[in-house]
């Protein structure tokens, strides 16, 4: 036919929602990330793929969500108490820790190895080393002084001696303990891992093997010596330990690794009171000994503090990060089970809805092809025969007089009633519900109940199905069928009687027809598509209906002979349309008394529910829990955190493993192969650090302010010591040449000039800055932060990663600076140390605070380090040719001693820190890809259930007009703030509608033609027939109300054309503009039909090859619109008017229209001949035809 087009525009085929409307997906394979998602090995290595051109290529990762934004940050607050260190409710941090200690199971055991491992190369580079530099030394210098203590001997010492004697302690104890405390922490951990219910227990066993260890190296460390010189290596043991422990251990913690480390400072204070006390005793309180110990104890504790610090601010802000990051998994975690939940709900609905509309077999084939109509052939290949099908048709005998003295709304609520007792009973026998038809209800057993035998055909219409023997039980399933419909039809008939009726001069009654027999059913139609049953079977009950008498049930003889033990009372032979002469039967049901009919009891309750008028919502079918709770009361994931414990809640997700990692990166991890991944990531991390840059600015400066501090606080300890004459040659060899300058300069403190002030305590001060250097580094930091902010507040900058990029510069140039200070303009001889703080505090602070990655960050320390070594060997090397040259001075000796020590100790800080920021950064990037992978997971859902939602919609509007669905989602909306969520009043979706053009055509000489014809090629020709009709609707704004058999109903001014419409209790309008509505409706309305006989003449019947002629009637006034029933309800049309409608078809003209003289007034200029007077729904009409 010449609509085949529409089908394409009428039905959900494969929609696919614009690339506009989903933005690009990271991972191109949405099966692998459907699996990959809580399965992150499954992902592929080509799941990266480029973003789509039209599109911002970081928009999925600098979104919300993948930021910290202000919200989560108020989340933050209001979840947790301390400043962020714990969340109110002990639940949820239990499974923080727990998630913590999981995600860094691995962390743990490289820890203990790598503790075991830098503790020989440390023994071996900080004790033998030195000592083979001394043997040097000694045996070149011939006299200086401590050169007795110093020496010992040394210079007749083989390397092989001074080996053994260096590591015969580490060897025989220290190893040994280290080792055992390896084996013991890593089997701990594993059997927490393992076996323990919270993984949280690891990082607190964890801490407690770390500060024993610790405190184990101060305590021996400090007898070894003999509590002289313990501070310096004492320190360093700690520093690289706590290194380790925050780094390595896997312990994320900011608790435990503060109370750690005030564990290990008390610690380190109470070992040098202590040993303060013993070299007392032992050698007197102005002895050199224990003044070296108070010069020495000061700078060391110094260093500490300044290190704790800086740590312990980078684990509070890294945990803050952390909690925050959990917050936000939680929440994206609770967003993408809403999202499962609302597809999975949306998804039962829509299989609950379809099932209401269509058997359960034709949805599990619609199901197939996600509910998605792709073709006619799809639609044919849904039919099937049927054989030994009874059907039944029951009417309203009286109805359109009943009606015309009943309000509509009344009529609506009286047959909702109705229908809603046959439904119900439909379940108790057994009946399958086919439709509706105004105050016709159509039922079938054998289709899809009752005895089946069904066969399925193909687009030829040839059986291809069947395999029992048809002839042997055949007539077995027809009289089970028969009889099952003769109690269904027994039972509507006692419920109507108990159904109540509206205040009436007319009393309707109820008129059954009944036959059994073959049959097709299939879908018919484009718009408002419906599964039909078709074949001699239909039309033979429709006409036992139509010869019918009021309350008793009309058949054939073949029901007759399934089912002779009724009460069948015979009647003479009577002429049948399109069937001739029929030998039918009647059986009286009032003469029955009540005790007969079976399930009286059920018909009653059902009676009984109906009477409270409340009907099942058939639109929004949802269930409680059961424990009678409703299940999807929804509560914010902001106000409330469900993490629970059991395994069905929330778990915290893991990144993706190593092997998944390794797939999307290359050089050992520290890049992502896709360019664009990797300048989004580091975006995201820019983002994120935003804040905590400015902080690392403030510890910088703070660290800076602090260092004069203790500058001067041990220029008084000095002076104490230095001023006293006796104690000079200690403070000479410890502090330096400056020592008694200095101990002169606090002396006279109060004297002194500013500038001379600050050179002193510049001396003295950790960091060593001369006036100027300070004064540009006072420059520096606000330029800095005004670079950052500037950055991230530019909206011209697009990647923020050019702010991490200037912090690293800007920490750069305050590294440079201050190691060319201290070699370039800082007399004291004893730089190594000073040098390794700087680079010790700016490395921390860079690692800690500005959110580099490890790629710049080790540039940064290659770059300082050749810097540093570049400055130290030529200094280092002028000390020895002084020494050589005969200048011997035991403060060049020790001097260089510490170049050797804490260049070595720089070296290993560095691989430290650069293996910190590789597990960070590794880390970092594995969290990346998950939430990348959740936030595309997420989108996906979405998608899935938007276009699940489309698709329902569209295939709803297919039945039910727009406004209609619109109209029961919002009220479904309404009734969900009020946990109603399963009843509705289906009056208050019913309307009053004005000025509507009504259509009714009917196919002429249809049931003869169903008699010669094959009932599968009757179908094809309807679909072919009503396709062409479909096609049409949207040219003239029609719409299609309903199809019956070969009855198409259609209308404008309900839903589409000019509408004017009110609550069904409004009065009556006075205005002109329902009268101008219905000039244009009535002109689409007769075009239309103008149209639809054109058409229907270029279709031609199968086999009889006749053109399809058509009846047509039309009639314009007011209807009523409301669905009825909640079984295969439909949208329908009540009122005088329509029955008007379907009176004009009726005794209309082949091939002609047939049109009231309402129409004929709104449309003068069309050709009417007028015709005779006829009378429908109590009042006479005066009609006209229009030839085409």
């Amino acid at each position: 036919g010449s609509g085949r087009g529409a089908v394409t525009a009428a039905l959900p085929m494969g929609e696919s929602p614009a690339p506009e409307e989903l933005g690009w997906n990271l991972f191109q394979d949405d099966g692998e990330a459907d699996e990959a998602f809580g399965k992150s090995s499954l992902l592929s290595s080509q799941s990266l793929s480029p973003p789509h051109p039209h599109n911002d290529s970081l928009r999925f990762f600098t979104d919300a969500e993948l930021d910290a934004t202000p919200v989560e940050r108020e989340s933050l607050k209001r979840h947790t108490r301390l400043y962020g260190l714990f969340f109110k409710e002990l639940s949820v941090e239990i499974r923080f820790m727990d998630s913590q200690a999981t995600l860094r199971r691995r962390t743990g055991y490289w820890g203990y190895r790598i503790i075991s491992t830098m503790a020989i190369l440390l023994d071996l580079s900080l004790k033998l080393l030195p000592q083979l530099y001394l043997r040097w030394a000694c045996s070149v210098v011939e006299d200086f002084t401590y050169k007795e203590q110093y020496c010992d001997g040394i210079g007749q010492k083989s390397t092989t001696q001074i080996y053994n004697e260096q590591t015969d302690d580490f060897w025989k104890i220290y190893f040994p303990v280290v080792a055992g405390w390896a084996i013991v922490g890593t089997i701990v951990h594993r059997i927490i891992h393992k076996y323990g219910r919270h993984k949280a227990y690891a990082m607190l066993a964890i801490c407690f093997l770390y500060t024993a260890l610790m405190l184990f190296f101060i305590v021996m460390v400090t007898v070894e010596v003999k509590c002289v010189g313990w501070p310096m290596p004492v320190a360093l043991i700690m520093i690289m330990l706590q290194c380790s422990f925050v780094l390595f251990s896997g312990t994320s913690s900011f608790v435990l690794q503060l109370a750690s480390s005030v564990i290990l400072l008390a610690a380190y204070g109470i070992t040098y009171y202590v040993c303060s006390l013993e070299l007392a005793e032992q050698h007197g309180d102005e002895s050199a000994e224990r003044s070296m110990l108070r010069i020495a104890y000061p700078f060391f504790i110094m260093i500490l503090l300044v290190f704790y610090l800086l740590m312990l601010a980078g684990s509070f802000f890294r945990e803050r990060r952390e909690r925050m990051q959990f917050l936000q998994r939680i929440t994206i975690g609770s967003q993408h089970q809403e999202i499962i939940r609302q597809k999975t709900q949306n998804t039962e609905l829509q299989k609950k809805l379809l099932n209401n509309m269509l058997p359960a077999v034709i949805v599990d084939q619609l199901q197939q092809t996600n509910f998605a109509i792709q073709s006619w052939d799809q639609l044919r290949s849904m039919s099937k025969r049927h054989h030994g099908v009874c059907i039944l048709f029951a009417e309203l005998e009286g109805f359109a007089a009943f009606s015309s003295q009943v309000h509509p709304s009344g009529v609506m609520e009286y047959l909702n009633d109705l229908f809603q007792v046959f439904d119900g009973l439909c379940d108790s026998y057994d009946v399958y519900k086919v439709e509706t038809v105004g105050d016709q209800y159509v039922a079938a057993v054998g289709v899809v109940t009752g005895c089946m035998h069904n066969e399925e055909v193909d687009a030829e219409g040839d059986s291809y199905g069947g395999s029992m023997d048809w002839e042997s039980s055949l007539h077995a399933s027809s009289a089970s069928n028969t009889q099952q419909m003769i109690g269904f039809a027994k039972a509507i008939m006692k419920g109507f009687q108990l159904v109540s009726l509206p205040q009436s001069e007319v009393s309707p009654a109820l008129r059954i027809g009944i036959h059994t027999g073959p049959c097709m059913s299939g879908i018919v139609g484009t718009k408002n598509f419906r599964f039909c049953l078709f074949g001699d079977t239909m039309n033979t009950a429709a006409r036992m209906e139509q010869k019918g008498t009021a309350a008793c049930v009309h058949t054939t003889q073949d029901v007759v002979d399934l089912v002779p033990g009724e009460r069948w009372e015979k009647l003479a032979k009577m002429e049948v349309k399109g069937k001739g002469s029929m030998q039918t039967y009647l059986l009286r049901l009032p003469a029955m008394a009540n005790e007969e009919f079976e399930g009286g009891d059920n018909i009653a309750s059902v009676v009984a529910s109906v009477s409270k008028r409340e009907y099942e919502n058939p639109f929004f079918l949802q269930s409680k829990g059961d424990d009678g709770s409703d299940p999807l009361e929804e509560v914010s994931s902001a106000e409330r955190l469900d993490v629970g414990s059991g395994p069905s809640l929330y778990q915290d997700i893991q990144p993706v493993s190593d092997a998944v990692y390794a797939e999307h990166t290359k050089w050992f991890g520290l890049c992502f192969k896709k360019l664009y991944v990797e300048r989004a990531f580091l975006d995201g991390q820019a983002r994120q650090g935003k804040i905590i840059v400015f902080v690392g600015y403030g510890l910088f400066a703070f660290v800076l302010a602090f260092d004069y501090l203790y500058a001067y606080l041990y220029g008084v300890v000095i002076g104490s010591i230095c001023g006293d004459p006796a104690q000079l040659e200690i403070c000479y060899v410890t502090v330096g040449p400056s020592s008694e300058t200095i101990a002169e300069a606090i002396a006279a403190w109060s004297d002194l000039p500013a500038l001379e002030k600050y050179q002193y305590l510049s001396g003295v001060s950790l960091l060593s800055l001369t006036p100027g250097v300070a004064a540009i580094i006072a420059g520096i930091l606000p330029i800095g932060c005004f670079l950052h902010w500037f950055t991230h507040q530019y909206k011209y900058v697009k990647r923020k990663y050019w702010a991490t990029l200037l912090v690293i510069v800007v920490n750069f140039v305050l590294a440079t600076l201050m190691i060319l200070n201290l070699f370039l303009f800082v007399a004291n001889p004893l730089k190594a140390q000073k040098a390794f703080s700087v680079l010790m505090v700016l490395g921390i602070i860079l690692l800690f605070f500005s959110g580099t990655s490890c790629v710049p960050y080790v540039c940064w320390w290659i770059l300082l380090s050749i810097l540093y070594y570049a400055l130290m060997v030529p200094a280092f090397l002028k000390y020895q040719s002084l020494l050589q040259n005969g200048s011997a001075s035991i403060v060049l000796i020790i001097a260089s001693n510490d170049f050797i020590q804490f260049s070595l100790t720089i070296f290993w800080m560095g691989i430290f820190l650069v293996v910190g920021s590789y597990l960070n950064d590794k880390t970092s990037r594995k969290r990346f890809l998950l939430r990348v992978l959740m936030v595309k997971q997420q989108n996906q859902i979405i998608r899935e259930k938007s276009r699940n939602e489309r698709m329902q919609r569209h295939f709803l509007e297919n039945i039910l007009p727009a406004n209609v669905v619109e109209k029961l989602q919002l009220q479904q909306e309404q009734w969900s703030l009020q946990l109603q969520h399963d009843k509705i009043q289906t009056s208050s979706i019913s309307q009053r509608h004005f000025g509507v053009g009504m259509l009714y055509a009917d196919l002429v000489g249809f049931t003869s033609f169903c008699k010669q014809v094959d009932p599968f090629s009757v179908m094809v020709f309807l679909n072919d027939l009503f396709e062409v009709f479909d096609g049409l609707c949207d040219d003239f704004n029609m719409y299609v109300i309903e199809t019956v058999g070969d009855c198409y109903v259609a209308t404008v001014g309900v839903v589409t054309g000019e509408q004017h419409f009110m609550a069904v209790d409004a009065p009556t309008p006075n205005s002109p503009q329902p009268l101008l509505d219905s000039m244009a409706n009535a002109k689409d309305l007769v075009s239309f039909a103008k149209a639809m006989v054109r058409g229907s003449r270029q279709v031609k019947k199968p086999v009889l090859d006749t053109p399809a002629l058509l009846r047509v009637g039309l009639h314009t006034g007011s209807c009523i619109s409301g669905i009825i029933g909640t079984r295969n309800f439909k949208f329908s049309l009540l009122g005088d008017d329509v029955t008007i409608a379907a009176a004009m078809e009726k005794t209309g003209v082949p091939d002609c229209i047939h049109a009231s003289e309402d129409v004929v007034k709104l449309v003068p200029e069309e050709r009417w001949e007028k015709c005779k007077v006829h009378v429908a729904a109590v009042q006479s009409v005066r009609s006209f035809l229009l030839s085409v």
